[in-house]
């Protein structure tokens, strides 16, 4: 029993190898749901290389980041939508641009210390994928955000919704797939702070390629106000979202549905 047992476990480990090496995402049912897709993506960040980066995901139009950091940096606005975190791996090993995000470290020290430490270990391979610190919301101090985004091409990937425990931003109502959502206006505020535009990002899985596709829709320039910001952004990813709902890690109809204060991870 023992020797079926180690056969089985050294089964295992040589299929992960041979999955990493050979570039395959993690295996997903043909019928996946929200749940299902959520452990794709937590499997998925086992996987993280510049390898993998380079060949999981296909960048459209990536040409335009170049084009719209020439001068100054710019802030990728994604939701928790498809493999977010390896959005920012993509554009550094393809596009040779700088490329981080703002994470909300906060939220990890309210959760059970199995998912603490899960999510703790997702930065540090994301990390060590995007060849940069991440920045951390509440502990990163404003100036430094202000003056990363002041460099050309440099990049900050954040997120749209977004909630911290015991924090106290306020929340604003928002249209988004003919539903009211309540959002923090945060990255749209930052852009405006720092003078960068607002660039909708989206990164959604091809169950039948076994790819990610990235997309990125046209710049919010920051000569708005922070709630038209964030309503122009989130109007623009409701192409990709509407189409494959279940690649959201969360239920944004249900949890942002009114304005609050709870947590809601990562």
């Amino acid at each position: 029993m023992l020797t079926r047992r180690l056969k089985t476990t050294l089964s295992e480990r040589s299929r992960g190898w041979l999955t990493k090496l050979l570039v395959n995402p993690p295996a997903l049912p043909v019928n996946y749901d929200v749940s299902d897709y959520v452990r794709f993506m937590r499997e998925e960040t086992f996987l993280y290389t510049a390898r993998y980066a380079k060949r999981a995901v296909v960048i459209h139009e990536g040409w335009k980041l170049a084009e719209i950091t020439r001068q100054r940096g710019a802030i990728l606005a994604p939701l928790h939508y498809g493999s977010f975190f390896l959005s920012s791996g993509a554009i550094v090993h393809q596009l040779n641009l700088r490329c981080t995000p703002i994470v909300t470290s906060r939220n990890l020290s309210v959760l059970p210390a199995d998912e603490e430490a899960f999510w703790r270990g997702v930065h540090r391979r994301s990390e060590k994928l995007y060849q940069q610190p991440l920045f951390h919301s509440g502990i990163t101090p404003p100036r430094e955000l202000v003056r990363y985004l002041t460099e050309p091409h440099n990049l900050l990937l954040a997120m749209l919704d977004v909630r911290e425990a015991n924090g106290k931003a306020k929340e604003f109502p928002f249209v988004f797939l003919r539903q009211q959502i309540y959002l923090q206006t945060g990255p749209a505020r930052l852009a405006r702070l720092a003078g960068v535009p607002l660039v909708p990002t989206c990164i959604q899985y091809n169950q039948h390629e076994r790819r990610h596709h990235m997309h990125f829709g046209s710049p919010v320039e920051p000569d708005k106000t922070p709630v038209e910001m964030t309503q122009q952004a989130i109007t623009q990813l409701e192409q990709y979202v509407g189409g494959l709902p279940q690649q959201l890690f969360h239920d944004l109809a249900n949890i942002f549905s009114s304005p609050s204060l709870s947590t809601v991870p990562v």
